[in-house]
């Protein structure tokens, strides 16, 4: 248990870290895209977003784990038939089903999560019925955070649900990102943790939502800690899904 709190620490700043870019890459989006979705996992994450959305004018929807049963329909349709700019703002883990929101073609996904599963899902909020464009899909990740050892670890799980046939024909089509493969042995040691501590079998997910929504609410009221920003990308032949990388300043 020790060792997943650790760990829990670990994603919980790593997300700390990354707000300051992470808002300066949705004001960049915003300059080319009239809507998109920003999926979070934090609480930290989603209110940071939410307020600066709010501060600059921009219009956006947010759906979480608090939002009304009654209210997500009345959110997905304001967005849908919105005609200025909008960002829906949603929870990695309570906004990835039974939502529509097929007026986007770009996901951007803020923060990483240990379930595979759940981020194709999160993804198919705009492949809908009645999705005309092709859809982009970018991955956030910030370098020299919990994100090195997160995102191999779910392309591995990636790769596993396409051999059962558990997941999307074209899931295999991911970003390249063979640089994370880190040669340093501690953070390998890191990496084996993670992989040990956030299996489906083993992992007390509940238990874990909650602990990081209670590190949330201690610390709702923290700037970010460090200054993150975008250099490259490297993109996946097909299903348009991209790799930002993050770099510390």
């Amino acid at each position: 248990m020790k060792e997943k709190e650790a760990l829990l620490v670990y994603f919980n700043h790593t997300a700390e870290a990354k707000i300051r870019a992470i808002m300066e890459y949705i004001m960049d989006m915003l300059e080319c895209r009239e809507k998109f979705l920003v999926f979070a996992h934090h609480k930290l994450v989603l209110d940071s977003i939410t307020r600066e959305l709010g501060e600059k004018g921009v219009k956006y929807i947010r759906i979480d784990g608090s939002t009304p049963s009654a209210e997500r329909q009345q959110l997905c349709e304001r967005f849908q038939f919105s005609e200025k700019s909008c960002v829906a703002v949603l929870s990695i883990t309570a906004a990835n089903m039974g939502l529509t929101l097929h007026a986007a073609d770009l996901v951007v996904f803020a923060e990483l999560f240990w379930n595979p599963g759940v981020l194709v899902q999160a993804e198919d909020r705009v492949h809908r019925i009645g999705q005309t464009s092709n859809v982009d899909i970018h991955y956030l990740v910030a370098k020299g955070t919990a994100d090195d050892h997160l995102w191999p670890m779910i392309q591995e799980k990636m790769n596993v649900l396409e051999q059962v046939g558990l997941s999307e024909a074209n899931i295999s089509d991911r970003a390249e990102c063979a640089s994370f493969h880190s040669k340093d042995p501690k953070q390998s040691t890191i990496t084996e943790m993670f992989q040990r501590s956030f299996t489906e079998d083993e992992v007390d997910e509940a238990a874990l939502l909650e602990a990081a929504s209670d590190w949330d609410d201690a610390d709702a009221d923290k700037g970010s800690s460090a200054a993150l920003k975008a250099d490259d990308f490297s993109e996946s032949p097909s299903k348009k899904r991209r790799l930002e990388h993050y770099f510390s300043r």
